[in-house]
């Protein structure tokens, strides 16, 4: 058996193994990589690289050698794409405008069509980006909502809007203005302007004096001479005299330059009789309300919205200028029911197959006039910054700060716009976002008439008028002053459960005010505080505030309401923090049976199912739920959007005896509440 040699195989070099050393930088450390090759350094020895020249570099690369660029690659040379031929499409183009149109001609008696004559149209090349006018093509439908920043909004009413013949004479027109004759010397809308005429006279104010009048009758000498020489008549008779000028007016002899003053003094500040006002146009034209409308029905056989109740004399007023499409201004008190003037023009507008917008200040109120109308009429849609529903609705409720985007962006909606109403317009009077509301008249076309309701408007005559003269047409005033539920102002002092019937009157329903009552108050008040003084001390505070405090004038007012039967209650409080302290403290408080607990545990259960598992356990959701179950709620703009809807919701179904809320709750929203407080 043959032995094989064993091979003897030299030592492996440092370069036949698979490994490479790497130089970590300048620090002197190396490392090993599983990759056969030399030794390599992660720097380069030396000096530092230094780019090269951009000019030499784009020379060398793009001038010398031509052939390095891709124009000259001849890869991609046979390379084409098909494209399927399509003659017609050449002689597809876009619909010319029409120029004319026909129009029926009718018997003036029978109206049966007698024949049809052709009429030029007017502005047929009109578009959104170049003209206000109504009868400029629609946009596209994606933009008939918000409309498109671009566009132009349309012709405000109340401005004459100018035709293609008035804008193209307007500079020929303006060439031939006399500057002598054809200047305003009132401004519009003032009642005086300025008399621009020359006058030979210069009338001193009222208790001034004039000194040349004055001087004037007094004989300085050389008078006659000088006057004789200046008229050319040197010789002229005693008979010849100059005649006077019509500003001087013989003055009576005195006897003293004192006398002359007084009398000068006496006929100027005598008054002038004042000159007669000019007659001028009504814009606000208040409604008698007092006189019953007996023949309702029979100026409105078919009324667009029936109720389950007579309707008011106020309000069957309103209705009749409805019907003739007139502008309303309804001022009346709290649960008087402007709202039923509201529902008669969205009712209206249905019927018409018109669009209806129903503005409100605040968020909260128009979800709940959401609700509402949704339940009553169905097709309501509504548009606020945080959510957007049934946008193609014909009664759109939103806040007036979405209208105003509407019209600046030249929505298509305000085409088919039939009336818009203001809820609580004297938001108008707000610092800050009044200015929204005088926008937003100003820009309704004329078209659209106008609702405005409100309980807190005591000028509404003055106000309607301003509106009235801005868009050129009457508002009709319907004011009110009933009150179907009564108002009472109390004054509550206790603090424990042994003086929580220590609520004094003092002011009825009447608007009377009882100094009784005011006394009563006062006395208890310093009864008790000359027994703490006792108890303590004199030296010691005789009021000491904090949560504690709060917390028992809270709990004996709410068992005082309890009793009364005057829950459910809404409680202000001008700060975030102190709305979520004065529920939080309120530990002990349960106001719920067993049924609402249970009522209120299903819908936050509903409700709460549209969060995510992580949401659901918020402190803030948690902390709301446990205060619901008992009754409470918390409303104010750091809640959660869900939990103040959730708080809205159940408040408005009687199941949150007490709510805390901010200044900023929005009014008209706790209509079924019975009492109202205030912290300070």
């Amino acid at each position: 058996m043959m032995e094989t040699e064993r091979l003897v195989l030299p030592p492996p070099g440092p370069l036949d193994l698979p490994l490479r050393a790497v130089e970590l930088g300048c620090t002197g450390r190396w490392a090993l990589r599983n990759v056969r090759g030399a030794p390599e350094s992660t720097l380069p020895h030396g000096l530092p690289p230094c780019a090269p020249d951009l000019q030499q570099e784009a020379e060398q690369r793009f001038l010398s050698s031509p052939a390095w660029l891709p124009l000259h690659g001849l890869e991609h040379s046979a390379r084409k794409w098909q494209r399927k031929m399509d003659p017609w499409s050449l002689l597809t183009v876009l619909g010319a405008p029409v120029p004319s149109d026909l129009q029926a001609q009718r018997q003036p008696t029978t109206g049966q069509i007698l024949g049809f004559k052709e009429v030029l149209l007017e502005n047929t090349d009109l578009s959104a980006t170049t003209s206000l006018s109504l009868r400029r093509p629609p946009g596209p439908i994606s933009q008939s909502l918000w409309g498109n920043p671009t566009q132009y909004p349309f012709w405000p009413g109340g401005m004459d809007e100018p035709t293609l013949t008035e804008l193209s004479t307007r500079e020929e027109a303006e060439e031939e203005i006399d500057f002598e004759k054809d200047l305003l010397t009132v401004p519009p809308g003032f009642k005086r302007g300025v008399d621009f005429a020359p006058k030979d006279h210069p009338v001193p104010a009222p208790g001034l004096l004039s000194l040349s009048r004055l001087l004037e009758p007094l004989d300085l000498g050389g008078g006659d001479e000088d006057e004789r020489e200046a008229v050319g008549q040197p010789g002229g008779t005693r008979g010849d005299t100059v005649p006077a000028s019509p500003c001087s007016a013989p003055v009576a002899r005195a006897s003293s330059l004192e006398d002359l003053v007084l009398k000068e003094a006496s006929t100027a500040v005598s008054p002038s009789e004042p000159p007669k006002p000019l007659p001028q146009e009504q814009w606000a034209v208040p409604v008698d309300v007092t006189s019953p409308v007996g023949d309702f029905y029979r100026l409105v056989p078919q009324p667009a919205f029936q109720w389950p109740f007579e309707p008011d004399v106020f309000q069957k007023q309103a209705i009749l200028h409805l019907e003739r499409h007139d502008s309303v201004f309804v001022a009346a008190h709290t649960s008087a029911g402007k709202t039923v003037v509201a529902e008669y023009a969205i009712a209206l507008a249905q019927k018409h197959m018109t669009r209806t917008i129903y503005t409100s200040p605040i968020k909260a109120l128009s979800n709940q006039k959401f609700r509402d109308f949704r339940n009553t009429f169905g097709d309501v849609g509504l548009l606020t910054g945080d959510v957007q529903l049934h946008p193609e609705a014909s009664c759109l409720i939103m806040t007036t700060e979405i209208l105003r985007s509407m019209l600046y962006s030249g929505s298509d909606v305000i085409r088919d716009l039939e009336w818009v109403i203001f809820d609580e317009v004297h938001y108008i009077n707000d610092a800050e976002r009044g200015v929204v509301w005088e926008e937003v008249l100003i820009m309704l076309p004329d078209h659209v008439s106008i609702i405005l309701l409100s309980a807190t408007v005591p000028n509404a005559l003055e106000f309607a008028d301003w509106i009235g003269r801005l868009k050129r047409r009457q508002i009709y005033v319907v004011s009110t002053a009933a009150r179907p539920v009564p108002l009472e102002h109390y004054l509550f002092t206790g603090n424990s459960p042994k003086t929580q019937g220590e609520l004094f009157l003092l002011l009825d329903s009447r608007g009377a005010f009882h100094t009784k009552g005011y006394y009563a108050a006062v006395e208890a008040k310093k009864e008790r505080m000359s027994k703490h003084a006792q108890t303590f001390g004199a030296k010691q505070p005789t009021h000491q505030g904090g949560p504690a405090q709060d917390r028992g004038v809270y709990l004996s007012l709410l068992a005082s309401l309890r009793t009364r039967a005057q829950l459910p209650v809404v409680v202000f409080t001008f700060s975030r923090g102190r709305c979520d302290e004065q529920a939080s403290g309120l530990t002990s408080l349960d106001l719920t049976t067993s049924s609402e607990k249970s009522e209120i545990h299903l819908f936050l259960q509903r409700c709460l199912a549209r969060l995510r598992g992580s949401d659901r356990q918020l402190p803030q959701v948690l902390h709301m739920s446990e205060l619901l179950h008992r009754g409470l709620g918390v409303h104010h703009s750091g809640i959660l959007p869900i939990l103040k809807e959730i708080v809205e919701m159940l408040f408005s179904r009687g199941l949150v005896k007490v709510h805390t809320a901010s200044s900023l709750r929005p009014c008209g929203s706790f209509f079924i509440s019975r009492t109202l407080g205030s912290s300070s």
